[in-house]
């Protein structure tokens, strides 16, 4: 069996965290790509504004970004690797000999949910990770597990320790946690190729009750690697999807973590849909959205049969012009519950535009679907992280009452800048220019309009002139991306296009 990386293009939705527990929601959404172009989507504003940024590492599917108790930006990263406010690199995966099958990490952590977030009281946070090994099986499509399971700590001086371990495979991202009613956070990831849950609780970097859960139906060997798992907002379901299995329902005990009562619905292909790729809680826990590709379910969750509770709540249909102009054939793929109660989707292949339920706590079409609802100025990734509600057992998860986002305003998060490519359009060899007499480049990526790394230079034991010519003789006519990385970590970016004749 031949393993390789598995490269999913996403984009990334992230709740941003205070450390402080207060009755306030402190959140944002923000969506990046694999260039460092990025946006914000700032709740804490009002109304709320769309917020660009660069980053001195580009974003895949796994970034995360999160607040001090005053609510300025106190750590960023990819999962790879980590920066604070400034762009300054704190450190990266490989500090930590986590043995990772995804050696080459230029994009972040690859998979859906392989990463999740848990912030502790007294400050710093929990970084919970997944290695990702993808199969290569004669007769069988793909074949996605993890074989190790890790949880990071980090302080608030950022220094970062591993304090947990666990070998085993897993199935690929779908890591989601939930809150413990005494403290603490119940975390639930899924052994591959079983109906067996692993489980802990993790409480002031200390694991507790570690154990195993057997229930429910087992799912596809094929059906994993795109999908969501997560609780809901009132802690009390435990909702999972993927691509082919349909949609698993459990109830969820907060104090004893035992999962109960399973239900399904939206298997074998059942109704019209295609694969099932996202899924989201309304705030009020009742109703659970499926997107399913062109088709958008909601499923009533008080209701016994779930596949009688089922409502088609609307459709896309390829050709049909959106009030926000796409760049691909648009679809639901992923969708996520905002600060402002709302549910945000984007499209498989990343785009411009988001779709949003406007009312997702009402019932069948009442709740409001609004198709390319909102374009932000960079192009995005498809990924979610895992939902997590911080306001669990201190106040509601969402404000109804914040508008949807209306201004934008640009906001450097780190140290970056632009180059001048010369001469563009190019056809045998380019040179930049814009970086600072002195500079010392360590590295030189450039990389196509997919996101395919088409070719890259490292310094070694010697520094990169600033005066390099640099050799495209071997790229078809296109637009391409170059990105610099100097020795102090400032991160430079600019276009050009191939032409020849």
């Amino acid at each position: 069996m031949k393993k390789q990386i598995i490269f999913l293009i996403g984009w990334l939705i992230l709740s941003v965290t205070s450390f402080s527990i207060g009755q306030r929601i402190n959140k944002a959404i923000l969506s990046g790509s694999d260039l460092g172009y990025s946006q914000i989507i700032d709740f804490r504003d009002n109304p709320p504004g769309i917020k660009t940024f660069t980053s001195p590492f580009p974003f895949d599917e796994n970034p995360f970004y999160i607040t001090d108790d005053q609510d300025s930006l106190w750590m960023y990263g990819n999962g790879c690797t980590f920066a604070d406010p400034n762009g300054k690199i704190l450190f990266t995966k490989d500090s930590f000999d986590l043995g990772f099958n995804n050696d080459y990490c230029y994009f972040g952590l690859v998979t859906n949910q392989g990463m999740i977030l848990l912030p502790k009281p007294e400050g710093g946070v929990n970084i919970i990770y997944k290695n990702v090994i993808r199969e290569i099986v004669p007769n069988v499509e793909v074949n996605y597990f993890s074989t190790k399971q890790y949880v990071i700590s980090v302080n608030n001086e950022y220094e970062a320790s591993k304090i947990h371990e666990k070998s085993d495979t897993f199935l690929t991202g779908y890591l989601s946690a939930c809150k413990n009613k005494s403290g603490g956070w119940w975390v639930l990831d899924q052994k591959y190729s079983i109906n067996t849950y692993y489980k802990y609780l993790l409480k002031n970097d200390s694991i507790y009750s570690e154990g195993n859960q057997t229930i429910g139906k087992i799912y596809s060997e094929n059906g994993q690697g795109l999908g969501s798992a997560l609780f809901s907002p009132d802690g009390k379901q435990y909702a999972y999807s993927n691509t082919y299995d349909g949609v698993y329902l459990f109830d969820f005990d907060r104090e004893t973590g035992m999962l109960s009562n399973p239900r399904y619905t939206l298997v074998n292909n059942t109704k019209p849909q295609g694969k099932i790729y996202g899924l989201a809680f309304s705030a009020n826990s009742r109703y659970l959205y499926a997107c399913c590709r062109n088709y958008l379910y909601q499923i009533d969750t008080h209701k016994g049969d779930l596949e009688d509770s089922l409502v088609l709540v609307d459709s896309l249909i390829e050709g049909v012009d959106l009030p926000c102009k796409s760049v691909f054939p648009m679809n639901f793929y992923k969708p996520y519950l905002a600060p402002d109660c709302r549910i945000y989707m984007m499209a498989t292949n990343g785009d411009y535009c988001i779709h949003v339920i406007n009312n997702p706590d009402f019932p069948g079409k009442q709740c409001n679907v609004q198709k390319s609802a909102i374009k932000v100025p960079y192009y995005y990734y498809h990924s979610l992280p895992t939902y997590i509600n911080e306001m669990l057992d201190i106040g509601p998860p969402c404000d109804s009452t914040l508008p949807l986002p209306v201004s934008s305003r640009e906001v450097n998060f780190s140290k970056a800048g632009d180059l001048i490519i010369a001469p563009n359009p190019a056809t045998s060899s380019i040179k930049f220019f814009g970086l600072p007499p002195d500079s010392k480049i360590t590295s030189i990526n450039i990389t196509d309009i997919n996101g395919r790394k088409v070719e890259s230079l490292k310094s070694g034991n010697s520094y990169l002139s600033i005066e390099s010519e640099i050799s495209i003789g071997g790229l078809v006519n296109g637009l391409y991306f170059i990105q610099i990385i100097t020795e102090a970590d400032r991160f430079y970016r600019g276009k050009f296009v191939v032409i020849r004749d």
